[in-house]
């Protein structure tokens, strides 16, 4: 008989891959669903970044394990001039997703992982696949379910005894569409110094902002201590290319000294056209400019409709900072009153009301606080493009789910 590893035994498949399985398979079997499950940016990948795909598929020896050294160079000159960060260019890891870099990046750091809640689905099951303790760190609404400094510090003086954590930060947030603000980074960055907790700052959204101010980072404020991870997926609409950064600071030599270690006895390294396409990213991003920008004021529009109209319904909700998602909270409404559960709560939206969202409990929030994640991106990207309002036909799934919520919410 086959015995597996134990840790294996804890962890279930990512909420977010299974629900999209779902909704795939019964629209498949004809039904229509309203998919607001998958956080997947419905743009076309930039023409330019497809060409170069193309160009470089004849590309097939091995490249260099932290990367193709061009696209190390252009990754740290992109972070130094639109985000103010030191990186260098022997700074950049190139790996098959930033998923995957945030795994290597837990087995190697030691100590607990610090999460805030709610938290992106993959964090918690990385660590209990490596048997590495997880800490949720409490929210609020109030606080937007953003970490405060005073949480943090808090569990920092109840657990005298660790010498070293990790905390990994996530703006804009997947689930909530939250940011954090600089002066909140700040404090939090002092007592991360204070009690050497190591932070993975994930930004994969970071691109996906609607906010006018700056963009905010713990690398402004704490960068030896500050991994940023990021890649293709959102900003450049590009998931299934799987190719994901991190940026390490010299500080951390050892760490990427080991990190080298990882890679060449795993992925060794990552699909070379790919990483020429990335080049075209970053190398060439000025030009792109304008059309993600395009794309981001379309996912800001969904994102303010979905929101506004939650809002109208009696739902509280926040209006999103950036990404594609929002966290509504359904507790306290007169229909809620038969489920105890968010997870019985999205199940009768499913099943009954053919509409998808996730359960906030999937992101680590108590189940009776009723939330959920909706992703605000099913809709066809192309035809969004050239749209001149939410009434247009291809944001139907976006006005539909609203009108199922707006009868569910009356039962």
């Amino acid at each position: 008989m086959l015995a597996l590893n134990q840790n294996i035994s804890v962890v279930k498949p990512s909420a977010t891959l299974a629900i999209n399985e779902g909704v795939k398979n019964a629209r498949q079997a004809g039904r229509h669903i309203v998919h607001w499950g998958f956080g997947q940016s419905p743009f076309p990948v930039p023409e330019g970044i497809q060409r170069a795909l193309i160009q470089h598929a004849g590309d097939k020896n091995y490249l260099p394990g932290a990367g193709l050294a061009a696209l190390q160079t252009a990754v740290s000159e992109h972070y130094q001039t639109y985000y103010q960060y030191a990186y260098q260019a022997d700074d950049v890891f190139i790996g098959p997703g930033s998923k995957e870099l945030i795994f290597q990046l837990l087995y190697l750091i030691d100590g607990p992982l610090l999460l805030p809640a709610p938290s992106w689905v993959s964090y918690e099951p990385q660590a209990k696949l490596l048997a590495k303790p997880v800490e949720w760190l409490e929210t609020s609404f109030e606080d937007r379910y953003l970490l405060s400094p005073k949480t943090l510090l808090q569990w920092c003086e109840q657990n005298p005894q660790v010498k070293q954590s990790v905390l990994i930060l996530n703006s804009p947030n997947n689930p909530t569409g939250q940011q954090y603000d600089q002066q909140t980074l700040k404090q939090l960055a002092a007592i991360c110094r204070q009690h050497n907790i190591i932070v993975i700052s994930d930004e994969i959204y970071a691109g996906v902002s609607f906010t006018k101010q700056a963009y905010a980072s713990m690398a402004h404020h704490y960068p030896e201590g500050t991994i940023v991870t990021s890649g293709l997926s959102k900003l450049f609409s590009a998931g299934g290319y799987r190719l994901g950064l991190a940026l390490i600071p010299q500080q951390m030599e050892q760490l990427k000294k080991a990190l080298l270690v990882i890679i060449s006895e795993t992925f060794s390294c990552v699909t070379a056209p790919v990483q020429y396409a990335a080049l075209e990213a970053y190398a060439n991003y000025q030009s792109h400019l304008p059309y993600l920008q395009q794309c981001n004021k379309v996912h800001q529009l969904t994102a303010d409709y979905i929101q506004s109209n939650l809002v109208e319904l009696g739902v509280k909700c926040h209006p999103a900072q950036g990404a594609f998602y929002l966290m509504p909270s359904f507790k306290g409404l007169q229909t809620q009153q038969s489920f105890q559960t968010d997870q019985q709560l999205c199940m009768k939206l499913l099943e009954h009301h053919q509409l998808a969202m996730l359960p906030g409990s999937a992101f680590g929030m108590p189940a009776d606080a009723m939330c959920a994640r909706i992703a605000t991106v099913d809709y066809d990207g192309q035809k969004a493009l050239l749209a001149s309002s939410i009434e247009d036909g291809c944001f139907s799934n976006i006005r539909q789910g609203i009108e199922i919520l707006r009868g569910f919410l009356k039962e």
